[in-house]
């Protein structure tokens, strides 16, 4: 099980406790010395978190850098970033705040900002579909 603050900016994994008692910290990934960065394994308001079990990737949706992060679930490793840089011109930035991951492996992006969902595949850098856009409701 991972969890995230908005305050403090960090991700921290934990395992269920072998007593069966409930869970035990096992790891937290943060900037050195706390609070938000930009960097590999750093946060800045993550918003939202979502395991790929098919793949073992850990999904961040930052708002304040307004990119997800996928990380390696075991080790917390960044493993890719992705910021929708290269998306056509938008009215405003990409602005992640919610992130589902589905049996398959395809990623799944909350664009608040823009009003719509975004669809990657394995998170090979390619968005592969938009869903809504300014309320739109547009089929899948």
């Amino acid at each position: 099980m991972s969890v995230s603050s908005l305050i403090w900016s960090y991700v921290s994994r934990w395992r269920p406790d072998p007593a069966g008692t409930g869970y035990l910290h096992d790891d937290t990934w943060e900037k050195a010395g706390g609070g938000s960065g930009s960097g590999n394994r750093e946060f800045d308001t993550p918003r939202a978190l979502a395991l790929d079990m098919k793949n073992l990737y850990l999904y961040v949706a930052e708002e304040g850098n307004k990119r997800v992060q996928r990380l390696d679930a075991n080790t917390g490793n960044s493993l890719e970033r992705f910021t929708h840089t290269y998306a056509p011109a938008l009215a405003n930035p990409f602005t992640p705040t919610g992130v589902a991951v589905d049996q398959r492996g395809e990623l799944f992006m909350a664009d608040t900002a823009n009003q719509r969902i975004l669809r990657a595949t394995m998170f090979d850098g390619g968005v592969t579909g938009g869903i809504g856009g300014a309320g739109t409701g547009a089929p899948l």
